[in-house]
């Protein structure tokens, strides 16, 4: 994999997205105490005017030593779910899944630890023939979906939607391109 490709896509990601980022330096058999398993690590935030902000971290890997591998984790900080609303996440989450068409990735959840991530793995011979593909995969994609899931899920996680109405706005939004947020109770 060319890792200055690799880099040089991060570095113009963080740009347009207004992303900040570490890169654990891994040199020999000397390895950041930070993290024995990542090379990036990533932060944005999601603005809305609705609900309170989305705060994201990717944790980015090539995996394993040959970098056969790139393996992407986004995931919402802090955790957004309880064992209260657990399965209402669930629920969503399988739906949401099931509008990712041009995606690599997918949402599951972490049923021992209440973690809601979006997960791509790719081959790094795939990257190395379509950077401009991979940038979208990692970045455009998923941050769409986790901008289209925002409202949805903080009222999961506040206990005033099931996933029932959750999965309601989310369909509308993507049949019509918009939602009257007023007819959820949200304005």
């Amino acid at each position: 994999m060319n890792k200055v490709l690799f880099k040089k896509m991060l570095s113009d990601k963080c740009k347009e997205f207004d992303l900040t980022y570490m890169e654990h330096k891994k040199e020999n058999n000397i390895v950041s105490i930070y993290s024995l398993e990542e090379d990036f690590h990533l932060f944005l935030t999601i603005q809305n005017e609705l609900v309170p902000p989305l705060n994201l971290q990717y944790n980015i890997s090539f995996e394993p030593e040959s970098c056969d591998y790139v393996r992407c984790l986004i995931f919402p900080d802090p955790v957004i779910i309880s064992d209260e609303t657990k399965d209402e996440f669930i629920k969503f989450v399988n739906v949401v899944n099931r509008f990712i068409l041009y995606g690599f990735g997918r949402f599951w959840i972490d049923l021992q630890l209440n973690d809601l991530a979006y997960e791509i793995v790719f081959p790094t011979r795939y990257f190395n023939n379509n950077i401009g593909d991979m940038g979208k995969q990692i970045f455009d994609i998923p941050i769409a979906h986790f901008t289209d899931m925002q409202n949805p899920l903080y009222m999961l996680k506040k206990g005033e939607w099931n996933a029932d109405q959750a999965i309601q706005y989310f369909e509308e939004m993507h049949k019509k391109g918009f939602v009257d947020n007023m007819d959820y109770g949200l304005w």
